[in-house]
């Protein structure tokens, strides 16, 4: 399990339309920087975006699932980053594959 390393997002800064920036998760040797806002192109959804550190990013994907659904599967640019829209909100289980290996990233407190 993914443990949050901070920052920590807070109710009152949520209420008040404070972004209170990327989270950070570690995971294994790995690290998730993860940010997420509403989007901008459609409606009470949202985007995601960060990066994925300790990685040689190439060939690695990043996948969403809600519940057991996957919702969006993407492929890491070249420096470990990553960019979805679109969506629903939820509680989020992330993996990180690669065709060697595959790391379940339990990401239970990340509601996007």
């Amino acid at each position: 399990m993914a443990q949050l390393i901070g920052p920590v997002s807070t109710l009152a800064a949520n209420l008040r339309g404070v972004n209170p920036g990327p989270r950070i998760y570690q995971f294994e040797q790995y690290q998730l920087l993860l940010e997420t806002q509403p989007s901008q192109t459609q409606p009470e959804r949202f985007q995601a975006q960060g990066a994925v550190l300790g990685v040689e990013p190439e060939g690695w994907e990043l996948q969403f699932w809600l519940e057991a659904e996957l919702i969006h599967s993407l492929r890491l640019d070249e420096l470990g980053a990553f960019l979805v829209d679109g969506l629903p909100s939820g509680q989020y289980k992330l993996v990180l594959a690669s065709p060697d290996q595959t790391t379940m990233i339990q990401i239970v407190a990340v509601d996007i």
